[in-house]
Formats: structure tokens, C-alpha cells, sequence
């Protein structure tokens, strides 16, 4: 480049190149030196050419120069360019799989807070309806501790149904009408199986009296065998105590009716006598004889409400007649209350119902420490019947 502009008489000076080297890229200086050589040399405008030559030569060759020193990029395989390829569209891919699981997370973090808010607000009722049930608890168990000892369990009920914990003065249920209706409201006694028929003829001024029995006709038997068999996998006190809530204490059997298939394994027997027994009394007889771990024997009695508790009496009374086998012929409800067998049925009842059943074991307890065993030898006994008790 230099050969070719000395051979045009235009090459730069010494001067010229040094000072191309530090402003041949900026435009602005380039324009301003032509100006200078012009205003100090005063060439035409048709007459500095040489000088724009010489210029413009010095510029370009500052840029060949520099364009020698900057290394050649290195060129890359056809190989290594599929490789960065491949793994660019992974990295696309992988881009768009995060954009689209942030988007999917943000949508489940916002249902999340929303279901979040929904059980803050339940928890917040929960804790509020927990409270007001706690505080009716404590007023109920403030009534129950006023309750007299004699009281039964109908008048408990009364109490939790229909008195007003913050107004009840303790005296509403002396109400004598209100005892009446209850009075009256309770069931007439249902006669027991086989009939028995009683007459009585008068004989040369001798009274004769003539009972007779009516037994059980053969279907009957049958129908009465179907109903009252033991189920396939039920448990010894779980059969005694489906006899007896299927009215199996109403049913009286003579020892040859008793005989039969009743189900598996039971064998429906007694005492040794020429009297009948009911269904349950014979059924727990049988069961009375296996030992109470395999006869699966509870130890506790479930009653969650009020409407619970006369079944899981009878329930209680089913299970103290397994021990007295020998005591009774009709309906366990009829037993002297044991003590003892008040205590599954405690462990089940709600709260506000163990308190007073506590109370009426302890008056039990005390009453045969005193030597008193029940009303059958004792009519002015405190120890009630479970029936009594149920009442």
C-alpha cells in the first residue's frame, strides 16, 4: 500500500501515519485534518486530492495492520457443532419444561392457600363450637353434681333435655304432673311364653284350682330355633346378648324344647328341674360355662348418646348373668345390679352420663358392704334391678 501511494506522490508522512494510528476509525477527526491541510495549505477544492489520498492511505493501512495482529477465529467441526446444537435444544427444552412446571406450581400454590384460608376459617368455628360445647359440659357437670342420689336415670335424661342450664333452679323435675306423664309413658309388662292357664272350680263348697300349660306347637319351635340360632363367627357374649335384645327374655323353653341345633357349638341348657327358662337365661348358661377370654368378654360397653344407653344396660345385665348362671329363670334386666359389671359400661358411656352411673355403683358397693343383697330378700333395698336402674 505505501509502494502504491509513493508511486502517486500522495504517501503520509512519518507524522501522518503516526497519527492515523491513534484516530483512523473516529470519522470525525478524519474529516477535521482535511480541513486543517486545506485552511493551512489553502488547496482548492479541486486541488486536494493528493491530500485525501494520502489520508485516506495512511487509514487504510493502519486498519490492514491492525487487522493482521487479530487472531483467526477458530473454526469448529461439523461434530462439535451438531454436539452444541443437540445440546442447545436440551437446554431449550429444559427451559420450557421449567416455565411450564413454575407456571403448574404457581396454579397449586394458589389453590393451597386458598384451601389453607377455607381450614383456617373451620378451624377458627371448630375451636369456637369446641369451646361452647365445653362450657355446656361443665354446666351440665355442675348439675349432675347436684342431682340426689336416688335420682334415676329417666330423670338425668329429663334434665339434659329439657332444662335450661343457666335458669334450672334444681327443682323442676318435682314437678307431680310432669312425673305422671313419665309415669304413664312407660311400658305395660309383656306376658311371658308358654301361656299358662289357671282355673279354678268350687266343688262341694272345695275350691280346686287347675293350672295348665300351653307349650310351644311344633312350628312355632321352628320359627323360634331360625330366629334365635347363634351366627356363623359370632362370639359366646355376642349371641347372649342377640337373644336377649330380640326378645329372647319373653320366651320361655322347656328342657325339651330347648333342645335342637341353636347354631354352631351351642348347646341351650341349665339347672337340673322341671322349670322353664327363657331363651337368654339358657344362653347364657351355656356361654356362663367357657372361660370369659374366649367368650371375648368386653371391657367396655359403647353408649355414645342417651338413645344408647338402655341397649347398653341390657347388654351389662346379659354379661352378670353369664357369672350368676343359677340366680335367675326369666330376663337378666330382673338381677340385682352387681357392682362389678357396672364398670364396662362406665368405660364406654360419654362423659356426661359417667358420673352419675360412678355414683350409683358407689351406693351399691356400700350398700353390700353392709350386707344388703338386692331387693329379692331385701323389698326396702337400695341396690336396684337393672330395669330399675334403666328407668
Amino acid at each position: 500500500m505505501d509502494k502504491l501511494l509513493q508511486k502517486y506522490k500522495c504517501a503520509p508522512s512519518q507524522e501522518g501515519k503516526e497519527w492515523a494510528q491513534k484516530f483512523w476509525k473516529n470519522q470525525e477527526k478524519v474529516v477535521e485534518i482535511f480541513e486543517q491541510f486545506q485552511a493551512s495549505r489553502k488547496i482548492g477544492q479541486r486541488k486536494g486530492k493528493g491530500v485525501i489520498c494520502a489520508v485516506l492511505g495512511a487509514c487504510l493501512s493502519c486498519a490492514q495492520q491492525e487487522a493482521k495482529e487479530i487472531p483467526v477465529p477458530k473454526l469448529i467441526s461439523d461434530v462439535e457443532y451438531t454436539a452444541l446444537k443437540s445440546q442447545n435444544e436440551v437446554l431449550k427444552s429444559s427451559l420450557a419444561f421449567e416455565r411450564e412446571t413454575g407456571k403448574t406450581l404457581g396454579i397449586r400454590v394458589d389453590k393451597l392457600l386458598n384451601e389453607n384460608n377455607k381450614l383456617v376459617t373451620e378451624n377458627y368455628k371448630l375451636v369456637s363450637e369446641t369451646n361452647h360445647l365445653k362450657q355446656l359440659l361443665e354446666r351440665f357437670s355442675h348439675l349432675l353434681n347436684r342431682i340426689q342420689p336416688s335420682a334415676p336415670v329417666k330423670q338425668v335424661h329429663r334434665l339434659m333435655h329439657s332444662a335450661d342450664p343457666e335458669s334450672w333452679n334444681g327443682d323442676f323435675w318435682f314437678d307431680s304432673d310432669d312425673v305422671k306423664k313419665i309415669a304413664d309413658s312407660e311400658p305395660q309388662s309383656i306376658s311371658l311364653r308358654p301361656l299358662v292357664k289357671t282355673e279354678t272350680t268350687v266343688d262341694d263348697d272345695e275350691i280346686r284350682t287347675t293350672v295348665r300349660m300351653i307349650p310351644w306347637s311344633p312350628a312355632e319351635l321352628v320359627k323360634i330355633q331360625e330366629k334365635f340360632s347363634r351366627w356363623s363367627g359370632e362370639s359366646e357374649v355376642e349371641y347372649v346378648w342377640q337373644a336377649s335384645l330380640e326378645g329372647g327374655d319373653r320366651v320361655m323353653l322347656s328342657e325339651e324344647e330347648a333342645g335342637g341345633f341353636w347354631g354352631p357349638g351351642v348347646f341351650l341348657t341349665t339347672t337340673p328341674g322341671d322349670h322353664n327358662y327363657s331363651i337368654t337365661a339358657q344362653a347364657a348358661y351355656w356361654a356362663g360355662g367357657i372361660d370369659p377370654q374366649e367368650r371375648r368378654e368386653p371391657l367396655e360397653i359403647i353408649a355414645t348418646s342417651y338413645s344408647d344407653l338402655a341397649v347398653a344396660v341390657q347388654k351389662a345385665a346379659c354379661i352378670q348373668a353369664t357369672y350368676e348362671r343359677d340366680e335367675f329363670r326369666k330376663s337378666p334386666m330382673l338381677a340385682p345390679i352387681d357392682p362389678v359389671r357396672l364398670t364396662p359400661l362406665i368405660h364406654g358411656l360419654p362423659d356426661c352420663l359417667k358420673m352419675f352411673v360412678a355414683n350409683t355403683q358407689d351406693r351399691i358397693q356400700a350398700a353390700r358392704r353392709d350386707g344388703d343383697r338386692g331387693r329379692r330378700r331385701n323389698p326396702n333395698s337400695p341396690i336396684p334391678t337393672w330395669s330399675e336402674f334403666v328407668q
